[in-house]
């Protein structure tokens, strides 16, 4: 269970920073 949520919340924090990214490229 703890990997599953650690992997999870890994996984949401680099789909928030390669966002954050491409917003900044964009913009």
């Amino acid at each position: 269970m703890s990997a599953i949520l650690h992997a999870t919340l890994t996984t949401n924090l680099l789909d928030s920073m390669l966002v954050q990214n491409v917003t900044v490229t964009r913009f």
